[in-house]
């Protein structure tokens, strides 16, 4: 028969534990004292290395119902590594202009140029604008692009610093249809310029946002090579490089050397191909998604997926690079509307900037901060999806463009609490350059033809950054791309201004390869109809796996997860 083991009494221990216990209580004491610093340093949130107040530039606070409809009225662009520019809206006397049309909304914008980190302004204009949508994009090279109506200028504010003209203009595109988005390449050397037919006339004129373009309205598409000038002070070379049509403005997963083809493979699963502008198809990765995905380029041979686990809320988030690999994917946390990005090719990264939404059954048309739990950005080492920095702005702007990444992909600046705040990020480790330089090596030549749209069949169309103060926040949508035969045709309505030489000739032989005419002839070329849809022309084909990950197509039999 088993003795029974005795039960100890708490209260009284044995002689022999009380040094045991006392061993562990001291060992447990001393690892808290030990990480106590080390959990206090990872629970404070990051601290700006250095920090610019606006209020004493000039900056008023801005409404929230400019923001939250998607105005732009505060702009942050690095011009260099130890440079911003800043762009905020003013309020002043609008000076009269000649014809003003009623339905204008003219409101004067100030720009800065500081010095980094003293803050220092080395430059100061004035601008006056007629709408509230996107007036400045940032070309990349010291080079800036800047729009008032459907025109367009470039300034270089550090080369011509000395002779005081940092905002001194130069004509660069103009426009007799209306501009509703302008998209530039993750690497600024492709430009797409989205025009409609001329709105009508608002039903109210107090709106702040004109109405949207009818939907039988066809958008035109005019892609441009952008190329650095030869003269830091010049102006940046620019080529026709091919026309589609859309029924509504989209962004395409295009890049200066290729675009990217989504195809169903059923079962959740889709596929990507990268097909060059010269005709040669490469297979990439697979992806799951209840949804079709959503790409878009952060460098030249990188790219991102949006997608769906259930429902139709795009938290999926797949990276992928030309070699057919799946480098990373995870989930985004909570709703969220209006992605936006900017990006450092050279050291493989990026900022992606979203407003998170208290719940995902609410109306986005019309905002208010209630409806907003906070703007957040966050950056990404491209290859290994490592979160570099987590951090937020204020105020929230939904129009994007109040976060800024430097060239050198070494700091982020940010609009929060009234200042510009400077964040350094990580030096980049061994891997990290290994990951990059293979990036470069990689990436598809330099196509110096036509853009081939023949077959974009879907555009897969993120958040647009659009002008007239319209975001665009609406699912991807079938695209109705002219042939690429037709592609090539310049738009008679955009014209170039005084056209750089690198477009002002073309050889003879290839009559589609012209500039864009030097006066509009008031008619519209026709445009092929588009082929059929990949999907519906060619059956669906076995793909082998991805290299890196391979999550199994999930089973039709059970719910989504």
């Amino acid at each position: 028969m088993p003795v029974p083991t005795p039960i100890s009494d708490p209260f009284h221990p044995a002689r022999h534990g009380r040094p045991a216990l006392r061993r562990q209580i001291i060992a447990l004491f001393l690892c808290v004292a030990f990480l106590s610093p080390t959990l206090a340093r990872a629970a404070r949130p990051p601290q700006p290395a250095t920090r610019v107040l606006l209020e004493p530039l000039g900056l008023q606070p801005i409404s929230s119902r400019y923001l939250l409809a998607g105005s732009s009225m505060l702009t942050l662009h690095y011009v260099d590594d130890t440079h911003l520019l800043v762009t905020f809206a003013a309020r002043r006397l609008i000076r009269r202009t000649p014809n003003d049309p009623p339905t204008d909304q003219d409101h004067n914008i100030d720009a800065l140029l500081l010095e980094l980190p003293s803050g220092r302004v080395l430059a100061r204009a004035e601008w006056l604008l007629h709408d509230h949508g996107q007036y400045l994009w940032n070309l990349g090279h010291g080079q800036f692009m800047m729009r008032v109506r459907d025109t367009f200028t470039t300034f270089v504010p550090l080369a011509n610093l000395k002779r005081g003209e940092s905002f001194l203009q130069r004509p660069f595109l103009n426009s007799n249809r209306p501009v509703v988005a302008v998209i530039l390449s993750s690497d600024t050397g492709l430009l797409t310029i989205e025009t409609i037919d001329p709105l009508p006339e608002p039903s109210d004129p107090d709106s702040i946002a004109p109405p949207p373009p009818p939907r039988s309205s066809s958008v035109q598409l005019n892609l441009y090579r952008v190329d650095p000038p030869s003269d830091p002070a010049g102006r940046p070379l620019i080529r026709v490089a091919g026309r589609a049509l859309a029924p509504r403005p989209v962004e395409l997963p295009v890049s200066p050397a290729g675009m990217l083809r989504i195809l169903d493979q059923g079962r959740g699963r889709w596929a990507f191909d990268f097909r060059t502008h010269t005709g040669k198809t490469s297979e990439l990765a697979l992806f799951d998604s209840t949804c079709r995905p959503q790409p878009i380029f952060v460098s030249a041979s990188e790219f991102l997926a949006f997608g769906c686990r259930g429902g139709g809320i795009r938290q999926q988030l797949g990276a992928f690079n030309l070699r057919g690999d799946e480098m990373w994917e995870q989930t985004l946390v909570g709703s969220y509307i209006s992605p936006s990005f900017v990006y450092a090719p050279s050291v493989g990264r990026f900022a992606f900037g979203r407003l998170s939404m208290n719940s995902a059954a609410i109306a986005t048309d019309t905002l208010v901060p209630a409806q907003l739990s906070g703007q957040v950005v966050d950056v990404y080492q491209i290859d290994s999806g490592k979160l570099l920095l987590h951090i937020d702005c204020t105020p929230i702007a939904r129009s994007g463009q109040n976060f800024a990444l430097s060239p050198d992909g070494m700091s982020l600046a940010v609009v929060r609490e009234g200042a510009v705040e400077i964040y350094r990020l990580p030096e980049l480790g061994p891997k990290d350059r290994a990951a990059v330089q293979l990036a470069k090596s990689t990436a598809p030549p330099p196509v110096d033809g036509l853009v081939d749209l023949s077959p974009a069949s879907d555009p897969s169309s993120r958040t647009a950054n659009g002008t007239k103060g319209q975001p665009q926040n609406s699912s991807a949508e079938s695209v109705a791309a002219s042939d690429a035969s037709d592609a090539g045709g310049a738009d008679p309505t955009l014209q170039l201004s005084a056209p750089a030489p690198a477009a002002s000739t073309a050889p003879a032989d290839n009559p589609q390869a012209k500039p864009a005419t030097a006066q509009s002839s008031g008619t519209q070329s026709s445009a092929t109809q588009p082929p059929a849809s990949p999907e519906e022309s060619e059956p669906a084909k076995p793909r082998k796996p991805p290299t890196l990950y391979n999550p199994s197509a999930p089973d039709p039999n059970q719910p989504p997860h």
